[in-house]
């Protein structure tokens, strides 16, 4: 069986390279979007350019790095592949709640010995307000255009995932596993993961360990597909809901 080190893969210099090229192209679209038309951050359209741009960027990139795509894509099993998502997302919600209620418990005592007091926590939040205007424009999405929604949907469950497992675990991951061990590939990549993700860095953090895990022990890029876009779902479903 091929292994992590036997996959075709871009020098990291060439994958910093070909990622900044396509945040520099995403960034220049989002500020001319924003500013001649006034419109925020949170839109479809700029989910669908987001990945649009690095989806094209990560397909030049493996085709920089030699990989057969239409071979790789032919060589998935959907019936397999669902199965494996349905037992890691499984585990991935189980060490979610572990972690959680041991974080709460944490906190409650901080809170206790006065180390912290609720207003510590606030502060230490996501802005409010960034949050609001997300959940507002989901809500809008959802409930004033089908149409809104289903590009929304399509950008946000499946290209984003698509490109950024292309890019932070097959392509990052893998060109670190060919110079170093498991554990620093695992972090070096899960942290230029969290990077991405700005104010929601300490979930992305998470999420990319427990990603570049499944990469490391299936290495089915499609089952790391599905489970991220699972992920995304699920968190608009919570914020939806809290």
């Amino acid at each position: 069986m091929e292994t992590i080190k036997d996959k075709n893969t871009i020098f990291l210099t060439d994958w910093f390279k070909i990622w900044a090229l396509a945040g520099i192209i995403f960034i220049v679209f989002l500020g001319l979007y924003t500013w001649n038309n006034k419109h925020s951050i949170h839109s479809e359209l700029v989910y669908l350019i987001q990945g649009s741009v690095f989806l094209a960027a990560a397909y030049l990139a493996l085709l920089k790095a030699g990989v057969n795509i239409k071979a790789a894509i032919s060589d998935v099993d959907i019936t397999d592949d669902i199965k494996l998502v349905f037992k890691y997302f499984l585990v991935y919600l189980l060490l979610g709640l572990a972690i959680l209620l041991l974080i709460t418990i944490a906190w409650i005592l901080l809170i206790k010995t006065n180390i912290f007091t609720s207003d510590d926590f606030y502060r230490h939040m996501k802005n409010p307000l960034d949050r609001i205007s997300e959940q507002n424009y989901l809500h809008d999405v959802i409930m004033k255009s089908s149409f809104k929604f289903a590009v929304y949907s399509f950008s946000a469950y499946i290209l984003i995932p698509i490109e950024e497992e292309i890019f932070f675990r097959r392509l990052l991951f893998v060109s670190l596993r060919k110079k170093m061990a498991f554990l620093p590939s695992l972090l070096i990549s899960s942290l230029f993961f969290a990077l991405l993700h700005g104010a929601g860095a300490g979930f992305a953090l998470a999420t990319g360990l427990f990603l570049g895990w499944v990469y490391e022990k299936k290495q089915k890029l499609s089952v790391n597909i599905m489970i991220h876009g699972i992920v995304n779902f699920s968190v608009d479903v919570i914020r939806q809901v809290i």
